[in-house]
């Protein structure tokens, strides 16, 4: 590293080749014509610039990225754009300091109550394997993130084959502070985010959707700040490029697209108005072909062939305002293909081959004139040619050269304008800059498949450490060797500890009362039973042909285990009675004593959803169907001591008790059954005795949907915008996220971990949503870097999930110990080479599975049952 003239020579003299570089932007000579020189020959330099050795975010590892597309930071965030799980688009807003991801959106997933993210193909970089900027719009803390979006006519979330018939498609500006939606702008075909600046953003459409056609394009122009507003459009070809009040465009063949070969015959640059779209002048006379490399505010670098006979390829600098090229008695500018990067201070700075030699252009936004440097001592023919800028920040140039002669990677280093190395040996390729931090490609050799971000600081000293991470959890205690264990599909317990119950399925199983209750299936039928967690001794059995007299067929609700009571250890088992009537019995967990039998009120005939809660009182979902949809539906709220009715609310469906509200969704029938049900008319929190409305959303959201009541501590509404978290007796949002959450489990005390994904498939296509609820703050935490967890689960202050890494094939069935992993509330691994995921646990015992409950299950299941401690 130098800090000053002499410390940079002491650097050129360790590393000749590497002397080049530097000495190629040292001396500067003044061109007339292109203006006044600001980087000044000899110039002492800035501070030295150093590098944190160890990165604190990782695109692979923490955001689940196969490949990165665009990197940009604004303010104290990082958004990220990248492609995961055969090439579908995630979008990350991250804070920067920290490398916590702070919403999170993937191809298919809602960002609104109607639009999905679009696909990759609309972001991809103009230039294959490069790293690009997102567009971003707007300035300081308000700003947005322009994406593709697509509305396909389903509801929720879509998976990818349905974005191929989409009835719409255009772009979005999306909140970076929150995701939620500022504008939507139609657009005719698939879009394309170009560029974006100054109010203004540039999108290209291209009429087909097929990715291998080029198909006719549409370009427009849209005001950022008035809603996506369409100033002008432009058929036939690309505008791609905006330099203030200019916008920069290529005349080309049908078959050609942003990024392609500028010197391509038919290519031809012009100008238009930003804002009008009247032309401003082409190049046709000028150039032959010619094409747009970079642009800002003032000044468009292109590339081309100029019109004389024989005349190479070369570099021009011109004025946006009129197409006139900066000249200079010197001679025109190199005949190297140029690379280009703009800072925050959008001051642009291009490298390229000239005539053999290095060359540096500088241009400052509504400056006057261009920096120029020719001198390139040392600096071997063809060396020049791979010279490439990649980012600017704070004065700072990032460049990369070709590897010294033996070796293989490229050098990557940092020179100030004066031409003072600040740094080299940097940790990769460097694709993003700001004054605090960089995004290296740490192999750029595999392409762009993963960028680590290094914090920065002036000086020699190290850059100061980031926020100090929340202590990792320690891991739940447990015993390895399980006390019992509880199959079906001959998917035995290690160590000769099955019970032998001869199961089908399992429906559910939970802790309760001192034993371990599940409901299952066997030969006669649906059956809940009761066994001692130490030893497997059977305690108690209903159903099966043998029930007691009180408890008539048991249906398949049972499976839901509701448990309620203060000490959890009443049991409610919904069943049939003579008549055909629906009734629900109070069951002791501990010994099987039926504590009381009630039939269900009149009227609507399904038990469609049943809750317990630790007060005194459950609540029960009532609905009766015609032709596949609900006609009426009610919730009864009873006593647990006695099954008493004490309160019904009608057209209303129960989503649990907490906070002493009876949290219900309003929905006027008919409607959708099941998932189709569709987001409620209104959520509310009433008092669970008297009916008396505590609370209501009343429109605060757009399709509203509770997603869990976790007892006094969360309400989880997921809804067009993304995720709420409410306090349950209040309403009052305590947390919210654009990441949506759905199909949770575990208690809120303080974990719920939850899934976000295209079409719920709860499949390769999810990321794990961990909400932490406790007293009246909460958070939703996205874990991206956990890509599509298998069988996820939460359990008090952990989350399980299957091993990603696992090899396939180890399933259920299989002897031995299953691949699960357990992790802390950030996502950190705490153990591994678990036989299943926790599904309960009290203080004595938890509870494992490896496989899949429900009447939907193929593959089989196993539980095993822990010693805790």
């Amino acid at each position: 590293m130098a800090g000053s003239a002499k410390r940079a020579g002491e650097v050129l003299r360790r590393h000749p080749r590497r002397s080049a570089a530097a000495a190629a932007v040292v001396a500067l000579a003044l061109a007339a014509g292109l203006g006044a020189v600001l980087l000044r020959p000899g110039g002492a330099g800035g501070p030295a610039l150093s590098v944190s050795p160890q990165a604190y975010l990782d695109t692979a590892g923490d955001l689940g990225m196969d490949e990165v597309l665009a990197v940009g930071f604004r303010g104290d965030s990082a958004v990220v754009m990248g492609t995961f799980l055969h090439g579908r688009l995630r979008l990350a807003v991250v804070d920067a300091e920290s490398g916590e991801p702070r919403w999170v959106r993937d191809t298919g997933t809602l960002i609104d109550a109607g639009a999905v993210l679009g696909g990759a193909e609309s972001v991809e970089p103009l230039a294959f394997g490069e790293v690009s900027a997102p567009v971003l719009t707007g300035e300081g803390d308000d700003w947005s993130v322009v994406v593709p979006y697509a509305v396909t006519g389903r509801k929720g979330d879509v998976d990818d084959t349905a974005l191929l018939d989409a009835e719409e498609r255009g772009v979005a500006a999306l909140s970076g502070s929150d995701g939620a939606v500022r504008w939507k702008r139609e657009t005719p075909g698939v879009p394309r985010v170009l560029d974006g600046a100054g109010g203004t953003v540039l999108v290209g459409a291209k009429a087909s959707a097929d990715p291998a056609e080029a198909g006719e394009v549409t370009s427009m122009a849209l005001d950022a700040e008035d809603g996506g507003a369409v100033l002008w459009e432009h058929e036939g070809d690309w505008v791609h490029r905006l330099a203030g009040d200019t916008a920069l465009g290529e005349s080309a063949p049908g078959d050609w697209e942003p990024g392609a070969d500028a010197t391509t015959e038919g290519h031809r640059v012009f100008a238009l108005d930003a804002r009008t779209g009247r032309a401003k002048w082409d190049l046709d006379g000028v150039f032959s072909e010619s094409g747009v490399e970079d642009a800002t505010e003032g000044w468009a670098v292109l590339y081309g062939v100029p019109r004389e006979d024989g005349a190479p390829a070369r570099t021009a600098v011109v004025r946006t305002g009129s197409g006139e090229e900066a000249r200079s008695p010197r001679g025109h500018l190199g005949t190297g293909l140029p690379t280009c990067a703009a800072g925050e201070d959008a001051r642009l700075v291009c490298v390229q081959d000239a005539y053999g030699s290095f060359e540096l252009i500088a241009l400052a936004p509504g400056g006057s004139g261009a920096e120029r440097s020719t001198e390139a001592a040392g600096l071997e023919p063809g060396d020049a040619d791979g010279l490439r800028v990649h980012a600017v920040s704070g004065g700072r140039i990032h460049l990369t050269a070709p590897p010294p002669d033996g070796e293989e990677e490229r050098r990557s280093f940092v020179i100030d304008r004066s031409g003072a190395v600040l740094a080299e040996d940097l940790p990769g390729e460097v694709v993003a800059a700001a004054p605090d931090r960089i995004a290296v490609a740490p192999d750029p050799s595999d392409g762009t498949g993963r960028i680590a971000f290094h914090r920065t600081a002036e000086g020699d000293a190290p850059p100061p450490p980031g926020p100090s991470p929340a202590p990792a959890a320690e891991p739940m205690p447990f015993e390895p060797a399980p006390r019992l264990g509880l199959s079906t599909f001959g998917a035995a317990a290690p160590d000769g500890t099955d019970v032998d119950a001869g199961l089908h399925r399992i429906h559910g199983a939970v802790l309760a009362g001192g034993s371990l209750v599940y409901a299952g299936e066997d030969d006669d039928g649906i059956l809940v039973s009761a066994l001692d967690p130490d030893t497997g001794e059977e305690r108690w059995t209903l159903g099966g042909g043998d029930g007691p007299g009180a408890i008539g067929a048991l249906g398949a609700d049972s499976r839901r285990l509701a448990v309620a009571g203060g000490d959890g250890g009443v049991l409610l088992v919904p069943h049939g009675l003579d008549g055909g009537r629906s009734g629900v019995s109070a069951v002791s967990a501990g010994d099987g004593e039926v504590l009381w039998t009630e039939p269900l009120g009149g009227g609507a005939d399904f038990l469609d959803r049943l809750f317990g809660s630790e007060e005194d009182l459950f609540a029960v979902g009532r609905t009766d169907y015609g032709d596949s949809s609900v006609t009426a539906a009610r919730t009864e709220v009873r006593e647990v001591g006695s099954g008493r009715l004490v309160h019904t609310e009608e057209d209303a469906e129960a989503a649990g008790i907490g906070g002493g509200a009876l949290v219900v969704e309003r929905r006027t029938p008919p409607y959708g059954s099941g998932p189709d049900r569709g987001p409620a008319e209104e959520v509310a929190g009433v008092d669970p005795r008297t009916g008396e409305e505590r609370w209501s959303l009343d429109g605060r959201y757009e399709r509203p949907r509770v997603v869990e009541v976790a007892g006094d501590r969360a309400v989880v509404v997921e809804h067009g915008g993304g995720t709420a978290v409410l306090d349950p007796a209040t309403g009052e949002e305590i947390a919210s996220s654009a990441t949506r959450a759905d199909r949770c489990s575990g208690t809120a005390e303080p974990l719920l971990v939850c899934r976000a994904g295209a079409a719920g498939s709860g499949g390769d296509g999810t990321l794990p949503v961990v909400v932490e609820a406790g007293g009246a703050e909460a958070s939703i935490r996205p874990l991206p870097g956990l890509p599509g967890p298998k069988d996820l689960a939460g359990a008090e202050r952990w989350m399980f999930a299957r091993d990603a890494d696992a090899p396939l094939g180890e399933a259920p069935g299989m002897p031995g110990e299953g691949p699960y992993r357990m992790f802390d509330a950030h996502g950190r691994p705490l153990l591994d080479g678990l036989p299943g995921r926790a599904i309960s646990a009290d203080d004595e015992h938890v509870v494992l599975l490896d496989g899949e409950l429900g009447e939907l299950s193929t593959a089989g299941a196993r539980i095993t049952v822990h010693r805790r401690g």
